[in-house]
């Protein structure tokens, strides 16, 4: 299954990436209580290490084992970092990293002091970003090119299934009508020649 992990908002402060805002996949959940941990303190350090490497204005893309960071970080010092597996589909990624940018710049009133957003309430904003996280878990929900395609290909799995039923089911009519007594060997004769000509199905 695909998996969005995090997501994290920092600003630079002295040379120090701060955390200002995150969302981490199984958090206040009793059931992923040890994985949202460990998941939280691998996601923090990746950002941190990565968020050093990325320039300025620049947004990039780390890969490390089963991880892969989307980097972007702008000029007004923050950085907006998207935790996902190798398997999630980077194109939603683009998606979620624009809404995030979107509804910080617009909660923070486009301040971006430090100091100013130590002293915003931002339980509201924090919230909001769990509920993406949330929602993004399932990222053929929210992507319609993504959820055609899935319907595609679940489409084909059902015909695929419909076919291989068919198959059997000539196979077995093969057997019932080479066996059957009721049949004239004529009729027989024109089944098996309709057969090899496919030009005539008998279900």
């Amino acid at each position: 299954m695909v998996r969005l992990y995090s997501i994290i908002i920092l600003k630079e402060v002295d040379n120090d990436q701060k955390i200002i805002s995150n969302f981490i996949y199984g958090e206040g959940s009793w059931k992923f209580l040890m994985y949202s941990s460990y998941i939280k303190e691998i996601c923090f350090a990746l950002s941190k290490n990565f968020a050093g490497k990325v320039n300025t204005g620049c947004n990039e893309k780390f890969e490390k084992d089963d991880y892969v960071l989307y980097i972007n970080k702008f000029l007004n010092g923050i950085t907006y970092i998207i935790v996902t597996d190798i398997q999630y589909p980077s194109r939603v990624v683009l998606d979620i990293n624009r809404k995030v940018v979107n509804n910080f710049s617009e909660y923070v009133k486009d301040n971006y002091d430090i100091n100013y957003i130590k002293n915003l309430d931002m339980s509201s904003f924090n919230k909001s970003l769990k509920d993406m996280g949330e929602q993004y878990q399932y990222p053929e929900k929210m992507d319609k090119i993504l959820a055609l395609h899935k319907n595609i290909d679940e489409t084909k799995l059902i015909l695929h299934k419909s076919l291989d039923t068919l198959m059997k089911r000539g196979e077995t009519l093969d057997d019932l009508i080479e066996k059957s007594e009721s049949i004239s060997l004529t009729a027989k004769d024109f089944y098996r020649t309709t057969k090899r000509a496919k030009c005539c199905y008998i279900f």
